[in-house]
């Protein structure tokens, strides 16, 4: 099936709601020059852009799990028996290192000193404490997300650490981290049946006496050169504060590798706003590639920030090519707040959301180190059920506009719910990593009206839950006047579920939604150790960032763990990096 891509690309800014004219299309250079220039200095964007290295799928198989008494420990793999023995030693010398006997009062064990961060942005604030979020099994057994394939944090945090500077702890959303990276799951085989559900139970690599479920869901694969047909309408922001080298030309570079995929069967339209909106483009067919390479590099920032036209003009236009049974989205790119003149944020969600309604999805794609607002593009994207990233570099800009075109455009299931119950004999305390801001409430699961997050092709969703299982030692004391300390009947056979696991979606423009489940034994494998250790280490990573009493040696436990998957793939190569940069920044205790 041919494509039919409408792009409209509107620029936008978000710093005040001035309406300065700013003449986006002015150049001194000819179309041909212009043409000429691309051919030498953009080559690299023709080429077609390798996947990244697939997470290797012959890794040895992970032994059985033990649920109550006796969980075997994963198999071959640099004996991890002696790595859990390295925690334990760990913590309590860790524990101890922070205590301190104050002799002068009957205070004992008074903490008194934790690390400290250098080249914090902002000062700490409240710390993280993971038993916030605990919950205990018999009180609470079910559980309830939509799920997030946003992946703007991450780039974020990248950005931050490369500039020698810790990110804020408020920009760090774990589940984020998580679902940057690829994981070997069990792929759908139709369309008609989108979603497949995986799960991963093992020991907690970097913490004793629990255990950590991993739930995976992955989305229909579709090729690049099988896209159907996209209408996609680019809102582009060229205010003034967008001049800087990692905003508006970085944004042009990722244009022209956006470009190059395109085909005769797609439209692209393009729409600036600064101080006014500019339709620049309207469905302009894909294969003319030379004439929008000529309005990308013809764009010019300048002015302040008027986008309620921009965004309407956008929208306008994705309903005049309006492709049936195609892709039809909004791709917002810009640097800062969205002040678009609307009423306010909550008026431009509603907005979008309804357009979403019709299957004109939205977009938000973020650039520039200074003055991005991080949480309304991430809520804005959300009410458009389209995705948020955040370009940092060249390298991010084809990632986003070239390997993940197929999910950033093609969404294959809308209204992503999971929802996990914990069978009590067998689980004591669980813990959802992550997606505070997505947690439903239990009803929410099976009412339709209620929104939640979309996967594109091809899309990853990894959650993680940190558990306690029955006979393990307890976060919580159980309470003394309500017989917790009571011993349940632990069943021992084999083939016994301790959770099950449940997913709802709906498919292109219907209004009710499909369940799909999965039931989660005693007797659980692994079914790829690299993609539990990719996937552990990235969590443990951004809970570090999050924590005040993050040590040096924190980060060499990751490390450690990590080394077990071979570092010739480039995600893994990209996550150590990262690591080895947040670890240079801590003082040493």
């Amino acid at each position: 099936m041919k494509k039919t891509i409408q792009l409209t690309i509107l620029a936008a800014s978000f710093i005040t709601v001035s309406a300065l004219f700013v003449n986006c299309a002015s150049s001194t250079k000819t179309g041909e020059t212009i043409a000429q220039e691309y051919e030498t200095n953009h080559t690299d964007a023709k080429k077609s852009i390798p996947a990244p290295n697939e997470i290797k799928t012959t890794a040895t198989p992970v032994s059985e799990t033990r649920v109550v008494e006796q969980m075997d420990q994963i198999s071959n793999m640099h004996d991890i028996n002696s790595h859990h023995n390295k925690i334990q030693t760990y913590q309590t010398q860790k524990s101890e290192k922070y205590k301190a006997t104050d002799q002068s009062t009957n205070y004992s064990n008074i903490m008194i000193e934790a690390p400290l961060y250098e080249n914090r942005l902002t000062a700490p604030t409240i710390a993280h404490n993971p038993v916030h979020n605990l919950k205990l099994t018999k009180d609470e057994p079910v559980s309830t997300f939509s799920v997030d394939v946003d992946t703007s944090s991450f780039s974020q945090i990248q950005q931050y650490l490369d500039n020698g500077q810790l990110p804020p702890k408020e920009l760090v959303r774990t589940e984020e981290v998580i679902n940057y990276f690829n994981y070997d799951y069990l792929t759908p085989s139709t369309l008609n049946s989108p979603i497949a559900l995986n799960a991963n139970l093992i020991m907690h690599p970097f913490k004793a006496n629990t255990h950590l479920l991993q739930l995976g869901l992955k989305a229909f694969e579709v090729k690049k050169e099988e896209l159907p047909a996209m209408n996609l309408v680019l809102l582009i922001d060229v205010s003034g504060s967008m001049s800087s080298q990692d905003k508006l030309p970085l944004l042009m570079k990722g244009m022209d590798v956006l470009i190059e995929q395109l085909d005769e069967d797609d439209k692209v339209s393009i729409v600036t706003y600064a101080g006014r909106a500019a339709v620049l483009a309207e469905g302009i067919s894909g294969n003319n590639k030379q004439q929008l390479h000529k309005i990308i590099h013809s764009l010019n920032s300048g002015g302040s920030t008027h986008g309620s036209a921009g965004i309407k003009q956008a929208y306008d236009l994705a309903k005049q090519f309006y492709i049936q049974e195609g892709v039809n989205r909004v791709v917002l790119a810009t640097d800062g707040d969205f002040n678009v003149g609307l009423t306010g944020v909550d008026s431009l969600k509603t907005f979008v959301s309804k357009q979403a309604n019709d299957a004109i999805y939205l977009s938000a794609i973020g650039f520039g180190h200074s003055g991005y607002n991080d949480a309304i593009m991430e809520e804005i994207s959300n009410a458009g059920e389209g995705n948020a990233y955040f370009v940092n570099d060249y390298n991010q800009a084809r990632r986003i506009f070239s390997e993940q075109l197929p999910s950033m455009t093609l969404s294959v299931a809308s209204d992503v719910k999971v929802q996990v119950e914990f069978n009590p004999q067998y689980v004591l305390e669980y813990r959802l990593i992550g997606y505070n801001n997505r947690r439903l409430n239990r009803e929410d699961f099976n009412n339709d009206k209620i929104d939640a997050a979309e996967m594109g092709a091809g899309h990853t969703v990894t959650a993680l839950y940190e558990i306690t299982l029955q006979g393990d030692t307890p976060n919580v004391d159980p309470l003394r006047y309500q017989n917790e300390g009571q011993a349940l009947s632990i069943p021992t056979s084999e083939n016994t579920e301790i959770a099950y696991f449940k997913a709802r979606y709906k498919l292109q423009l219907n209004q009710s939604s499909e369940k799909i489940t999965l039931p989660i034994l005693n007797t659980t494998k692994a079914s790829n150790t690299d993609s539990l250790i990719l996937a552990t280490s990235a969590m443990q990573f951004a809970e570090n960032l999050k924590s005040d009493q993050t040590q040096k040696s924190d980060y060499d436990l990751i490390l450690n763990w990590l080394a077990n998957i071979d570092n010739s793939n480039s995600e893994v190569a990209l996550l150590t990096n990262m690591i080895h940069n947040a670890k240079s920044l801590l003082i040493q205790y």
